[in-house]
């Protein structure tokens, strides 16, 4: 089942050029470390005319951790969620470029949900290409590949172990598909 919406398949590999070629036009590349905070309070507003975000209470985002708007560049975001991202919480560093990823693979919201239950390729789903660009932003390919652990690469990206694990094993297996 999926998770979003319908949108033009994309590849994880179109998908990390999209995240590599994000970074480096920041001038960001060779960094582990992605300043997602700086990145939205000041980056992005400077070399995006458009680009706005919010942060909102808990009472008016409901269960919502932040919601990206791409026809609008907008991204509004839960108080709570903002506040541990600019504490470094792996978890919501990753909501927030989950959220960014809408916007740069812009995912127009063109096909409604359905009310009946529709399957389509994982690469077609809005959240798998937003997941998938979060994490090529976070854990780009060649630190993924040089950190040692799960833990090491959690601590060098500022990413959950987690999100750590789980990246290690798509590219391990990319990796492994290759030979």
């Amino acid at each position: 089942m999926n998770r979003g919406y319908r949108v033009p398949a994309k590849s994880r590999q179109v998908v990390r050029e999209a995240a590599t070629h994000f970074r480096n036009a920041l001038g960001l590349a060779e960094k582990p470390w992605f300043p997602i905070i700086d990145v939205y309070e000041w980056l992005l507003p400077k070399v995006w005319e458009d680009f706005y975000f919010e942060v909102l209470p808990k009472a008016e985002m409901g269960n919502e951790h932040a919601i990206a708007y791409p026809g609008q560049a907008r991204i509004a975001i839960r108080e709570d969620i903002y506040a541990r991202a600019c504490d470094h919480e792996g978890r919501d560093r990753f909501t927030l470029c989950h959220e960014l990823g809408h916007i740069v693979l812009q995912h127009a919201r063109s096909f409604e949900k359905s009310p009946v239950p529709v399957s389509w390729k994982v690469y077609e789903d809005s959240e798998w290409q937003a997941d998938a660009f979060a994490a090529e932003l976070l854990m780009p390919l060649e630190h993924v590949i040089n950190c040692g652990t799960p833990g090491e690469l959690a601590e060098r990206c500022g990413v959950s172990v987690d999100a750590a694990i789980t990246q290690r094993r798509l590219v391990n297996a990319e990796r492994l598909s290759r030979k």
